[in-house]
């Protein structure tokens, strides 16, 4: 099991230095990655792995590799999603910025219908289950609904 209570003192704590709500940070590592440090998912042009789904451009920006991030556990790999979430700090208000942090950085502190992607882009293609009214388009919204069914199913599994 990778939620420990060492892995909940540090999300708190990391939270706390972000101004975020810890459950919030933990909704969204549990939709990425359900606090698989290992975990991988297919992304634009690669992959990405670890509690936020961490891209491997984006790791070399922290000084790490996916590879090193799938290794490490669920407690040391939080060093880097606090690193990761650190530039947006002040800017995350709600659990949809914080989840926009770390699934589309530009759109932290847009409004809720903010159009993300679209039909027929390559943002789109990869995230169409995130299209929730099959309009051809994803907003901030129905994005972040993805993040709240994951939360509320499995917080009425236990």
């Amino acid at each position: 099991m990778h939620v420990t209570q060492a892995f909940k003192g540090k999300v708190i704590e990391i939270s706390s230095k972000l101004g975020i709500q810890p459950d919030d940070l933990m909704a969204v590592m549990a939709f990425e990655s359900r606090f698989d440090p290992a975990a991988k998912t297919k992304a634009p042009g690669g992959s990405a792995t670890g509690l936020i789904q961490i891209i491997e451009a984006r790791a070399n920006e922290l000084g790490t590799t996916t590879e090193a991030l799938s290794k490490m556990s669920a407690v040391e790999q939080l060093d880097y999603v606090y690193a990761h979430l650190k530039p947006k700090a002040g800017d995350m208000k709600t659990l949809s910025d914080i989840y926009m942090a770390v699934f589309r950085p530009i759109a932290v502190e847009e409004a809720e219908n903010e159009v993300l992607f679209k039909i027929g882009t390559d943002g789109y293609s990869g995230n169409a289950p995130l299209d929730i009214n099959g309009d051809g388009q994803i907003t901030k919204a129905e994005a972040t609904q993805m993040v709240i069914n994951r939360r509320d199913s499995d917080y009425k599994k236990k």
